[in-house]
């Protein structure tokens, strides 16, 4: 059985030591909350509901897409991530 070491890989990024992420700086990236219409695991309220406890989170809906958008309705995401990335661009 292979020792596990403790990693200092990250221990002088600048993520890591608060110079990035401060609470000054929360909300300077934009974000979106995709929700899939016919989710059967998470209702889509749910997740409105949880997308309205970041302030600024923009929310977009799939329309008939179920809990993978990416397998249920490939080309409306495709679509709709181009359009967000379009405007926040």
């Amino acid at each position: 059985m292979a020792a596990v070491r403790p990693s200092q890989r990250f221990q002088n990024d600048a993520t890591m030591n608060g110079a990035v992420l401060t609470a000054e700086r929360y909300g300077a990236v934009r974000r979106v909350c995709v929700v899939a219409e016919e989710d059967a695991l998470f209702s889509p309220e749910f997740l409105r509901r949880m997308a309205l406890w970041n302030p600024g989170t923009e929310v977009r809906g799939v329309q008939g897409a179920d809990h993978m958008p990416m397998l249920s309705k490939p080309r409306e995401l495709t679509e709709l991530l181009v359009e967000i990335a379009n405007k926040y661009s």
